[in-house]
């Protein structure tokens, strides 16, 4: 038996009734009704309902939610009447209507005193008649303290239950200190002293769907409309098979904008895909086009200056249709970088150093200051080959099962109408390497059942083979989508600019073409090392841009040296190895600096056993982003 204390519910923007209303919407999304189609929560004001689910007959089941918990004096039942009276005028397709009050009608039957489920039978009368008169058919139901409980006592509720009814359970200040815990243990792979700003922001608007990503689609949607209708209404250039089919997509973009303004404060299961169809269609008329156009040149080389003049409008009107189409097409693809509405879980693919740890701290300090829940786990914190799921457990802290977190963190996704992101970073360092192999399609089956979260994941590139399989079974299932994280790559010389700003170093007259300065790890390093020399240039000729290398080895050596036990004090294993992989390349006049993984492990192994390392070093140098980049 489930014991309430109706005063212990999870307060909403500070207030009781705002919390017991929530609840309520929650607890309504979870019923199971016969030929249910939408779940609307609505917002304030509510029209008499908090929310409502439509039918595939479009008849609608309405909730009202009343925070009474004790016996019901005239003001609760006027404000209980106010409500119902608003409903019925408000929804003329409404079917049964749900009054949820906290507390137990008492029906004592005592004589000349009228007992509160004698006055609920009475008013319930008198509001089906009321509904009756305006031409509806209404069924008015309440739900008792007695009916919400029964509803508590299903199976798989208890986080639920811990959400709603715990209220140390999962705060505010519990989810930022573990926040601010994983970003310091980032250490110098999150820097809020230098933080460049990235064109990444799209991949996870579509994960969060929220107001904004929602508003966005709808723009775009609309512009598609508004390029589209012309064509078909005063264009030359589609035959009729073609217009019928742009009418078509007319429809369906129309059918989707109307869709998406009205239910833009929830994520949705299903973002029509256009874009696909839409490019096949458009391919094959921009390619006849371009072929009507080509026709048309080699009958431009007559005499006759009024045929030619004929002739270059025609040609100007194929191209400005095919620019026409380009726009479209452009849309189209900036509409599909919001695909994680679809598929709530993405995997960051990149280099070391290349700024995956940054880019997810960074996400959720953003995300924080608008609201917005996330979760940041590191990788490094998987230490055994245990389920993921229980270390992550043990890492944070949590009684109870895994999935009761997942439901509670559901329930406070619906409170802030965005999804909350569970971010792993690193899914390769700790264990991960392995432990993943067998984890990770399953561990992404079970984030994607709760559909109010999204679940981001990052990879060091050099490992996306050894999880081939699952990521590949993932992408076929569509419950992801991956994303190649590249750095400052074509922003090379503005992420320079703007490092060597913020470092008060002087930018070299020439631009930095070396692939190094792609990778803000090195960059920031490099940075970093001018300054602790109390350099504020680069140093000029070989030697200047040997040391600055050094440093970066040096790092790279000092980075191992932290992560692997028994790894050597002394010495540069690090810089030994380099060394030897260039001389061999230098001395056998080597046109390219590619190497055969065998030829460079044997090239090493003098290093590894002058210092007695008991890894292997090329591995862990590729891991680290020391390998040819040309």
């Amino acid at each position: 038996m489930v014991h309430i204390n109706w005063n212990n519910i999870r307060l909403i923007n500070n207030s009781l009734n705002e919390g017991f209303e929530e609840f309520v919407a929650q607890l309504a999304r979870k019923e199971t009704i016969n030929k249910q189609k939408e779940f609307i929560r609505k917002g304030k004001p509510d029209a008499g309902l908090e929310c409502l689910w439509i039918l595939e007959d479009a008849t609608e089941w309405g909730w009202q939610a009343k925070y009474f918990i004790s016996s019901l004096g005239p003001a609760q039942w006027k404000q209980i009447e106010e409500s119902t009276k608003t409903a019925i005028e408000k929804h003329p397709k409404l079917k049964k209507y749900i009054i949820a009050i906290p507390l137990d009608p008492a029906d004592a039957k005592i004589k000349g005193q009228t007992s509160l489920l004698d006055k609920w039978s009475k008013k319930k009368v008198a509001w089906e008649k009321l509904a009756s008169e305006q031409g509806l058919e209404l069924e008015i139901e309440a739900w008792w303290q007695s009916d919400i409980i029964s509803r508590l006592e299903k199976p798989n509720i208890e986080g639920f239950i811990n959400f709603w009814f715990d209220k140390e359970f999962l705060t505010d200040e519990w989810i930022q200190n573990q926040n601010n815990e994983a970003i310091a243990n980032l250490g110098e792979r999150y820097s809020t002293e230098v933080n460049y700003e990235l064109d990444t922001k799209s991949i996870f608007k579509g994960i969060a769907a929220d107001d904004e990503v929602l508003e966005e689609i709808i723009v775009q949607l609309s512009k598609l409309k508004d390029l589209i209708q012309p064509m078909i209404d005063y264009s030359s250039h589609l035959n009729d098979q073609e217009k019928t089919v742009f009418s078509r997509y007319l429809k369906s973009l129309n059918l989707q904008i109307i869709f998406l303004k009205e239910n833009k404060n929830k994520p949705f299961d299903k973002l029509k895909n256009l874009e696909t169809q839409f490019h096949i269609d458009f391919e094959s008329v921009m390619e006849r086009i371009n072929e009507q156009s080509k026709l048309l040149l080699p009958k431009r080389n007559t005499d006759e200056d009024s045929s030619k003049e004929i002739i270059d409008d025609q040609i100007y009107s194929f191209h400005n249709f095919i620019r026409e189409l380009d726009q479209i097409k452009n849309l189209l693809s900036s509409i599909k970088h919001f695909e994680g509405i679809n598929v709530s879980c993405v995997l960051i693919i990149g280099d070391a150093g290349i700024g995956k740890s940054h880019l997810l701290a960074d996400l959720v300090r953003k995300r924080q200051k608008k609201n917005q829940v996330s979760i940041l786990l590191l990788g490094q914190h998987l230490r055994t080959q245990n389920n993921p799921t229980k270390q992550i457990q043990e890492d944070l802290d949590l009684q109870g099962s895994f999935d009761n977190f997942l439901e509670a963190l559901n329930c406070k996704a619906k409170i802030q109408g965005s999804r909350v992101f569970i971010i792993i970073d690193a899914l390769n360092e700790g264990a991960g390497k392995s432990l993943w192999i067998d984890h990770l399609t399953g561990f992404v089956q079970k984030i994607s059942k709760y559909k109010w979260l999204g679940l981001v994941l990052s990879l060091r590139s050099t490992y996306r083979d050894r999880f081939q399989n699952n990521i590949e079974t993932l992408l076929d299932s569509g419950l992801i989508f991956e994303y190649k994280h590249q750095g400052f790559r074509s922003k090379a010389y503005s992420a320079c600019k703007y490092f060597f700003q913020q470092y008060q170093i002087e930018l070299p007259p020439i631009p930095i073409l070396d692939p190094e300065f792609e990778n803000p790890l090195f960059l920031k390093l490099l940075c970093q090392g001018l300054r602790n020399k109390g350099l504020s240039t680069i140093p000029d000729g070989f030697n200047g841009i040997q040391s600055i290398f050094n440093f970066f080895i040096d790092s790279i050596n000092e980075k191992i040296r932290k992560r692997i036990e028994n790894y050597p004090n002394g010495g540069n294993p690090v810089r030994d190895a380099i060394q030897s992989l260039i001389g061999h390349i230098i001395n056998n006049n080597l046109e390219s600096r590619n190497q055969l993984y065998s030829e460079a492990c044997n090239l090493i192994n003098p290093v590894i056993t002058k210092f007695n390392i008991n890894i292997n070093l090329v591995d862990t140098l590729i891991e680290e982003g020391l390998r040819p980049t040309r």
